[in-house]
């Protein structure tokens, strides 16, 4: 059973994967854009994202407010930095 965490103003302490964690071309296109819109839509509507994650101790499942983006980094609403290459699946709800 995954982790599920809410974050609001909650630090992560999680120890993300450091490695791709998905091999397809594809699919890292797809999450790319699923962020880019995520970041729109929490920005200007408040829409949260779900995303689970890869960490040292497995799949965990996190919920927040995607406020900007590079290309290393997912940067949510409360100061948590995300790694883009330990997210393995993006919805935005």
């Amino acid at each position: 059973m995954k982790e599920v965490t809410n974050i609001t103003t909650t630090e992560v302490t999680y120890q993300f994967a450091k490695e791709e964690v998905l091999d397809n071309a594809y699919h890292r296109e797809l999450r790319k854009d699923t962020l880019y819109l995520a970041m729109v839509l929490g920005n200007n509507y408040g829409k949260k994202v779900q995303m689970q994650t890869i960490t040292e101790e497995g799949a965990v499942e996190l919920h927040g407010v995607v406020l900007a983006l590079n290309e290393e980094f997912i940067f949510l609403k409360g100061g948590t930095k995300i790694p883009v290459c330990a997210v393995s699946e993006v919805k935005v709800y």
